[in-house]
């Protein structure tokens, strides 16, 4: 899972610096002549897609930050109403502009592609914006209640004074950034639009976990994780005492007046919404059946109905079933698949030491397993990311919610590194045999290769760079896990087993998430499939399947991607018989940066048919345009 996962209507979420707030009294059609008042410049193709890019950036501080763009951030996103409906007429704006400012048919190849990307992009936004209050903004993965928190531990440097006094003013700032997550909440539910109630309780318990330690507890032992983040980076500055001390106190002064009661507001308010809440699919909300599909198309960038998916699902775990089964054979294990699954997430051998002593082990053998594929890179990759990787443990504070394995992608301009996060919770969940596929997808040659590159990417829009199609994103990620199999790398039989358990995984999901969502599947039902059919304990069943409750439709995209990555190789490797490269083709997969399911193909066959010396017309997915 990538974290900088774009939910699909992210955008909607983008805001200026600080408490800005922009006029309430323009109502959304007066925005929208307003945004569409500016006279239109005619722009090279690269400076129109440039402008694009940094009108919407500028508006996203924090993105901003965490793409390494030069500055001293002292505030947060615009979550308002107004903010967003500018917004959305500042991209009806760019799309009409688009055709305005650029002629395509004379554009270069690349230029079309980008042409049609970007429309396709603003197409996306402005129908994704009818849905924006479907969306959840708080729940017990992910949410408007830690992204300040996330910002401050892993984004936001104190290289300075000037950094320090910037994160006091954002932690003095983050009330008036709740107001705005208090506003949104209780506007959603004002049209019946709640998160279950599972959500909601597990982003209370991690706002407690927040507010534990020093100031917020005088006899506590420790102190807050904020408080500590913040008295380790000021530390490093090796400032004179008296400073130190005068800097530390003011944190203090805002973590007890500014945001433990802007946090507390915020309890209160998902207590009361708990309270109304229940646990069901999206098909319960209001146009919740059209929402799904919505979702569906955005997330598989295909036409694949939710019946399609859900059969897909049970092809596919009945085929891994039986590769499982061989495995068995080679093992010489004596009993049934259900045996074996309970044999491998219960036996002692299978689990890591408890305590440190396991989560400093974790980490070191993900590393080993990052080592042991760079000698590989060269035989699979053309291009290659510069960039570095780091594995760390997810921190304390959201780690009993938190998925397996995420991954979060470093500055483009090198000065932080990716980071590849695993979870050392709870050592039933994270066997043995289960961490080299893990690490595969997450980082080398998973997400970290392929955002890496697509990143450091010369010429490619800025655009381009960071969009995100969770299909083909990960879709990469779990080719990554089969891609190791073909090199020889799971050397022992329980790593491979671990390989298709993984890949068991999501083929469930496109058999839950539908089960869920359009299927009006119960928590239990659905957890009892998962029992059913694959190697899981109950714990790790009931965080899976309430992550598909919350992130509807996006546990889909996983099983779609790699089907078609294969099936585009496959196609490839039958086409160009010897003229076929591995590394060629990983090259057209990875550095046109994120794409439709359905433009990837087009490009791919492109490749093919240059490869055999035959001119062809690339169809494009925008308005049947050929170039």
């Amino acid at each position: 899972m990538k974290v900088c996962k774009k939910l699909f209507l992210s955008g909607c979420f983008t805001l200026c610096l600080g408490a800005c707030e922009t006029d309430q009294s323009l109502s959304s059609p007066e925005l929208e002549r307003k945004a569409h008042s500016s006279v239109v410049e005619q722009l090279s193709a690269a400076d129109f897609f440039e402008n694009s890019y940094q009108e919407t950036l500028q508006r996203d501080p924090m993105t901003m930050e965490s793409r390494g763009e030069a500055g001293v951030y002292d505030g947060w996103n615009n979550l308002s109403e107004t903010f967003a409906l500018e917004s959305l007429a500042i991209k009806k704006r760019q799309l009409a502009s688009l055709g305005d400012n650029l002629s395509r048919n004379i554009l270069s190849q690349d230029d079309q592609l980008s042409y049609d990307l970007m429309e396709h992009e603003l197409k996306i936004y402005i129908a994704d914006f009818e849905f924006r209050d479907h969306m959840y903004k708080v729940t017990q993965m992910y949410g408007d209640h830690i992204t300040p928190v996330n910002q401050l531990l892993n984004i936001h440097k104190i290289e300075d004074i000037a950094g320090a006094e910037a994160y006091i003013r954002r932690l003095e700032g983050l009330p008036q950034y709740f107001h705005q997550v208090l506003a949104s909440l209780q506007r959603s539910a004002s049209k019946g639009l709640i998160a279950p109630k599972f959500a909601l309780e597990g982003a209370r318990q991690q706002i407690n976990s927040i507010l534990s330690g020093k100031p917020y507890q005088t006899d506590a032992e420790n102190d807050s994780i904020l408080l500590a983040n913040f008295k380790q980076k000021v530390t490093m500055l090796k400032l004179d005492a008296e400073l130190e001390d005068s800097l530390l106190a003011l944190a203090e002064k805002a973590l007890m007046e500014k945001v433990q009661p802007a946090y507390r507001d915020l309890q209160d308010e998902l207590r009361v919404l708990a309270g109304r809440a229940n646990v069901n699919g999206v098909w319960a909300l209001p146009d919740g059946e059209q929402f799904y599909e919505h979702l569906l198309r955005a997330y598989t960038t295909s036409s694949l109905s939710p019946e399609d998916i859900h059969q897909l699902g049970l092809q596919e775990i009945d085929r891994i079933h039986n590769e499982i089964r061989s495995l068995m054979d080679q093992l010489e294990f004596e009993g049934d698949l259900h045996a074996f699954f309970k044999f491998t997430i219960e036996d002692e051998s299978f689990f890591y030491p408890k305590g440190e002593a396991g989560r400093t082990q974790v980490v070191a053998e993900a590393e080993q397993v990052i080592e042991g594929f760079k000698p590989h890179l060269n035989d699979v990759f053309m291009t290659q990311a510069s960039a570095d990787i780091k594995v760390k443990p997810i921190e304390p504070f959201r780690e009993a919610t938190s998925p397996v394995a995420f991954y979060q992608p470093g500055s483009p301009d090198g000065s932080r590194s990716g980071t590849y996060y695993v979870n050392t919770f709870n050592r039933e969940e994270l066997p043995r045999w289960q961490l080299a596929a893990i690490t595969y997808h997450e980082a080398i040659p998973g997400h970290h290769m392929q955002v890496s590159i697509g990143q450091e990417k010369e010429g490619l829009p800025s655009f381009r760079k960071f969009v995100d199609y969770t299909a083909h994103s990960e879709g990469w990620g779990l080719y990554s896990e089969y891609l190791p199999k073909e090199l020889g790398l799971y050397t022992e039989l329980y790593d491979d087993y671990g390989r298709l358990v993984m890949e068991l995984l999501r083929a469930c999901r496109l058999v839950a998430d539908t089960g869920i969502h359009y299927k009006r599947w119960t928590e239990e039902q659905t957890i009892q499939f998962l029992l059913d059919n694959m190697a899981i304990n109950r714990d790790r069943a009931v965080r899976s399947v309430r992550r598909y409750f919350v992130l509807p439709g996006q546990a889909t995209a996983y099983k779609v991607g790699m089907i078609k990555i294969l099936e585009l190789r496959e196609q490839a490797v039958e086409e160009l018989g010897n003229k076929f490269d591995l590394a060629a083709f990983h090259e057209v997969v990875l550095t046109n940066g994120m794409l439709p399911l359905t433009i990837l193909g087009q490009l791919v066959n492109e490749w093919i048919a240059e490869r055999k010396g035959v001119s062809v017309k690339v169809q494009l997915e925008a308005d049947g345009k050929t170039s």
